[in-house]
């Protein structure tokens, strides 16, 4: 998995994503635009998020 700064790119507005955030670590988010974004499950909106990664696909269930 590659992470990302933001300075170099970003997710698409409202795509579900890896976030690491010095004060949390890693968590799931989105980025809302404008240089915010919102971790999941954590009640706070955050400008701070140092580096970003696209969700590892689904588990494929063998036939």
């Amino acid at each position: 998995m590659k992470w990302i700064r933001p300075q170099d790119e970003l997710p698409r507005r409202y795509e579900r994503v890896l976030l690491y955030i010095e004060e949390y670590g890693i968590v799931t988010g989105c980025y809302n635009g404008n240089g915010v974004w919102t971790p999941d499950n954590l009640g706070i909106v955050d400008e701070t998020a140092s580096y970003w990664a696209p969700l590892p696909p689904l588990p494929k269930e063998d036939d």
